[in-house]
């Protein structure tokens, strides 16, 4: 049952409290797989030119997407799973 509902929740693209993942960036190529546009324009700009790393760490820019989680349902069944194994 814990597997099936995080399944759904995977599909729905939602994170485990509900929140809707954040959408995906737009496809830079085409459908016959040519780029739509110029090349590192983007590199160009600030924003993209700053870097945040240090010596023991590097950060990437992807938007967090949690897949894995329990909802307050979730952790209450498994409690009482549990609970109703160890009484027998």
């Amino acid at each position: 049952q814990l597997r099936q509902r995080q399944k759904q929740r995977i599909q729905a693209q939602q994170a485990p409290d509900g929140t809707p993942f954040a959408p995906r960036k737009q496809k830079r190529r085409d459908k016959h797989g040519r780029i739509k546009r110029k090349m590192f324009t983007q590199l160009r700009t600030a924003r993209f030119l700053k870097h945040n790393n240090s010596f023991d760490e590097a950060t990437v820019r992807y938007e967090r997407r949690p897949l894995l989680g329990l909802t307050d349902k979730d952790i209450e069944r498994t409690a009482d799973l549990a609970l109703m194994h160890l009484v027998g």
